[in-house]
């Protein structure tokens, strides 16, 4: 919620009717909902619940995006993370990174799907990108929360199977558990304009999450 008591949501929908207001940044489900592929959506609801303020989608095609966690700064930009499974999810100029590299590695087989950690922020109307970037190395990569501190910086956790997701100034600077496909968690600061990055990981044994599967449609 903002100061303002509106109230904002993440997640996934698999439906090309979920509402999307006019003038929002992304107005149409871009992934293969056929085939039970979901995009993000991002939703601000008025302090009564009776309107939408905002609601749009977020995410490329194909396998599309999951949302997992959100929080809202004193301006009411909405900051957003998941995981995107599709090397065209929305990135913006100047980004810490704007290739999904677990995609890109899986990209040439069409049965095979992997994705990064996507951070996203967007500008309190909804309707524009202030940065979107994603974060990750070669293999799954999954933002899971998102909190924000009084200067802006967000902080995202998650889990990781990359060996070489991005570390700066970490407290610990290897994944022991990508050798045997088990995840760490990881602990990311992300500073305006998303360039600036301190990664630490945890015990891999500390941490466990499932491949996504396709949700039926």
């Amino acid at each position: 919620m903002d100061s303002a008591d509106d109230a904002y949501v993440v997640g996934y929908t698999t439906s090309s009717t979920f509402p999307a207001t006019a003038g929002a940044y992304q107005i149409k489900n871009n992934a293969d909902i056929a085939g039970g592929w979901a995009s993000v959506f991002v939703t601000k609801l008025n302090t009564t619940g009776t309107a939408l303020l905002y609601s749009t989608y977020l995410g490329g095609t194909g396998y599309g995006a999951r949302g997992a966690g959100i929080a809202v700064d004193g301006f009411g930009d909405a900051y957003v993370t998941g995981n995107a499974l599709t090397i065209d999810f929305p990135t913006t100029n100047g980004a810490f990174q704007t290739l999904n590299k677990a995609a890109a590695a899986v990209n040439a087989n069409p049965t095979a799907y992997s994705g990064n950690v996507f951070v996203t922020k967007l500008n309190p109307t909804g309707a524009a990108l202030v940065y979107s970037t994603f974060v990750g190395g070669s293999t799954d990569d999954y933002g899971l929360g998102i909190a924000l501190d009084g200067s802006g910086d967000a902080y995202v956790t998650g889990s990781t199977d990359s060996s070489d997701f991005p570390v700066v100034n970490a407290y610990q600077s290897t994944n022991p558990g990508s050798a045997n496909k088990a995840p760490s968690a990881f602990v990311t600061e992300v500073t305006r304009p998303a360039r600036a990055w301190c990664t630490r990981h945890t015990s891999a044994a500390a941490a466990y999450r499932r491949k996504p599967a396709a949700v039926p449609a």
